[in-house]
């Protein structure tokens, strides 16, 4: 574990909100709370979480803003599901509506979330699932044959001017295309739900879509990891298991020029495999 909470000169650092903040940029922190706590254990996490919904929806406790998306509170859910934390969980659940801020809605995390109060929604969530995720596994093969994106790299055959070097086709697939951030958030909720034929069937699709490299992924899809390969693993910027390394990249993603403390990529991936 390379967890130094004090340290606050790292790419990854926990501010004074118990917030984890990535490349200075606190929107996605309640993201990275939930791979925070799998990676740190720090319960920290979990405060910082709550303190996000004590007044209204915000991605951070400092800052009001109006643009809360259905990812981030699937995270906050996800995690106090995992840590089986339900007072939290069902006082989120009873605060949403379905316009969760100026440009988001509840949509597909809406039925997700009722499949905790009663078993026939959550059958319902698996059906309309098995369809959603069947056909964005065809649309997804189809824009890579079309766009002709080579398999997902290692991280060390990885360039990440490959970013800058896509074809025009490449860089309209990669904003077509059904994203590995969704991928892992679907990955989660999917992890803190019982288990079932549905969920079996749904593991089973969610492998097909997911990075060869993708240990993360890989793993909360029930698929084989290579210890080997995961130990060797270098802590990235750019969110690493939630993008990939092909032709469809639309992040920066580079080893780590500080790497060594707080390296919350390698701790959340460890963690994950070891869960």
């Amino acid at each position: 574990m390379t967890y130094d909470p004090e340290n606050k000169e790292t790419y990854f650092y926990v501010d004074e909100c118990n917030m984890v903040i990535s490349d200075h940029c606190w929107e996605n922190s309640i993201a990275n709370n939930l791979d925070a706590y799998i990676g740190w254990g720090d319960p920290r996490f979990i405060e910082g979480d709550r303190e996000c919904f004590k007044n209204g929806l915000q991605r951070h406790p400092a800052h009001v803003t109006n643009d809360m998306s259905r990812d981030h509170v699937s995270y906050a859910l996800i995690l106090f599901a995992y840590i089986k934390q339900w007072v939290d969980f069902f006082k989120l659940a009873g605060k949403l509506e379905w316009r969760l801020s100026d440009k988001h809605t509840m949509r597909g995390l809406w039925l997700w979330v009722m499949g905790f109060y009663h078993p026939v929604w959550r059958f319902l969530f698996y059906i309309a699932k098995v369809f959603e995720m069947s056909g964005m596994l065809i649309w997804n093969r189809s824009l890579r044959i079309i766009a002709r994106v080579k398999p997902e790299r290692t991280q060390d055959e990885w360039n990440p001017d490959t970013v800058k070097n896509r074809t025009k086709i490449q860089v309209w697939a990669g904003k077509k295309v059904f994203p590995a951030y969704a991928l892992h958030n679907f990955a989660w909720q999917l992890y803190v739900l019982p288990d079932c034929f549905g969920k079996w069937i749904l593991k089973k699709i969610g492998l097909l879509m997911a990075g060869r490299t993708n240990h993360v992924i890989r793993h909360l899809f029930g698929g084989n990891v290579n210890m080997e390969d995961a130990l060797k693993y270098k802590s990235m910027t750019g969110g690493r298991w939630t993008t990939t390394l092909d032709e469809l990249c639309r992040r920066w993603v580079q080893v780590r020029e500080d790497s060594g403390v707080n390296d919350l990529d390698v701790d959340y991936m460890i963690g994950v495999i070891n869960t």
